[in-house]
């Protein structure tokens, strides 16, 4: 049933998105950006369908459970959710900041937010309504449940992360994605973070009672740090070096293991 959702996820969103892409034109005007929406929400249309359809009611009571339990993030992990990306990018930028010249990181954006905390809390919201919180629903809510149900969580993770990044390709075509930062990364780049990411998103969702609040969560911090921080080129790239090394350590001590029911 997990290809069957990412089949669906796929092919309801490749299908919206390629109208921009035939059409062209400014992507992110009205009409093209529409289609940009609409197609942004397979992967919550395709969890709540498929976890109907393996579960029933019971199924979406369960989601619902695990997407506003607190209770199941415990302490430390409520620490990793919120704090492991945001001490990544820091360090990122105090190693950059030894090693090269140029300003590690630029914090202009996150100082003018701050400057005006509405508008900080509304790109906060945005940030969180227009990927982290649709898109868990069925990456994590849904496709994680549904492969670790037949395969290891490492081969679960591969995956997953393999149809993640591959639902992202279309949007590559489209002129502005990526503009505040100069662009998309190159696509091994794009499709290696994705990797990263997945395999952390596997060892928290595993320790969290399959917490799909804390896949949302850890989603948003990564988008919103994205948003209100605007790395050079060598603070990112050390800032994958780091990640890398998490996720061996993380291999290493055995942490992706199978998930508790819950």
């Amino acid at each position: 049933m997990a290809f069957g959702y990412f089949a669906f996820v796929l092919g309801w969103s490749w299908s919206f998105w390629s109208v921009p892409v035939v059409l062209g034109g400014d992507p992110w005007a009205m009409p093209n950006v529409a289609f940009i929406y609409a197609g942004g929400a397979g992967p919550l249309l395709g969890g709540l369908v498929f976890t109907y359809a393996r579960g029933g009611r019971y199924g979406l009571r369960d989601l619902g459970a695990r997407l506003t339990g607190v209770r199941r993030i415990g302490t430390m992990w409520w620490l990793v959710v919120l704090g492991l990306i945001p001490l990544i990018e820091a360090a990122a930028a105090l190693i950059a900041g030894k090693v090269s010249a140029a300003p590690p990181m630029v914090f202009a954006p996150l100082l003018r937010n701050l400057a005006d905390p509405a508008a900080f809390l509304a790109l906060a919201g945005f940030t969180l309504l227009l990927g982290p919180l649709p898109e868990e629903i069925g990456w994590r809510g849904f496709a994680l449940d549904a492969l670790q149900a037949r395969f290891a969580p490492i081969l679960a993770s591969l995956i997953l992360a393999a149809g993640w990044g591959a639902w992202h390709a279309p949007l590559f075509l489209m002129d502005g994605y990526y503009a505040p930062f100069g662009g998309p990364p190159p696509p091994v780049q794009f499709a290696y973070d994705i990797l990263l990411t997945t395999l952390l998103m596997t060892w928290i969702f595993n320790h969290t009672g399959r917490s799909v609040l804390a896949a949302v969560l850890f989603h948003f911090m990564g988008n919103f740090s994205e948003e209100i921080v605007v790395p050079s080129d060598s603070g990112d790239m050390i800032a994958t070096i780091l990640t890398t090394l998490v996720v061996a350590v993380v291999m290493a001590s055995g942490g992706l293991r199978r998930p508790a029911l819950a």
